[in-house]
């Protein structure tokens, strides 16, 4: 999982000094239905989580309000929330959905709010991931 976050490169990285350990990258697929795919760059400081609470096929999403399909962004630094909303969307490509091999492909780009100061956003762009699920 990769991206630009505000013009610069974010990237999924494990937490070498974390307990142990961190694979950086967390997948959920409940019932071939919702999809939950997190990725942490601890360099960064910042995690980005995206949700399609219904994903079916491939095809584009967007990325909205937190009671529909949306991303999340945690920055470490100051300890805060970001998220998509109807004012900051965005959108998910699912280029692959791999029943028999488990793999879900995709890019997005998406602006997140502050969620106690919505002036304040994020900027992502160019994001991929190519990931496998249990």
């Amino acid at each position: 999982m990769a991206a630009k976050v505000n013009g610069k490169a974010w990237q999924k990285k494990a937490c070498t000094s974390c307990i142990g350990g961190g694979s950086a990258l967390k997948v959920n697929y409940d019932d071939r239905d919702f999809f939950v795919v997190t990725g942490q760059d601890h360099d960064f400081g910042l995690d980005i989580a995206i949700v399609i609470t219904s994903l079916k096929r491939t095809g584009t999403y967007t990325l909205s309000s937190r009671n529909l399909d949306y991303a999340r962004l945690y920055k470490e630094s100051d300890a805060k929330y970001y998220y998509t909303s109807t004012k900051n969307t965005g959108q998910v490509t699912i280029t692959k959905l791999d029943l028999v091999n488990k793999i879900i492909s995709g890019t997005f780009n998406l602006t997140a709010e502050d969620e106690n100061n919505p002036v304040n956003t994020l900027k992502v762009t160019d994001g991929r991931f190519d990931v496998k699920y249990q």
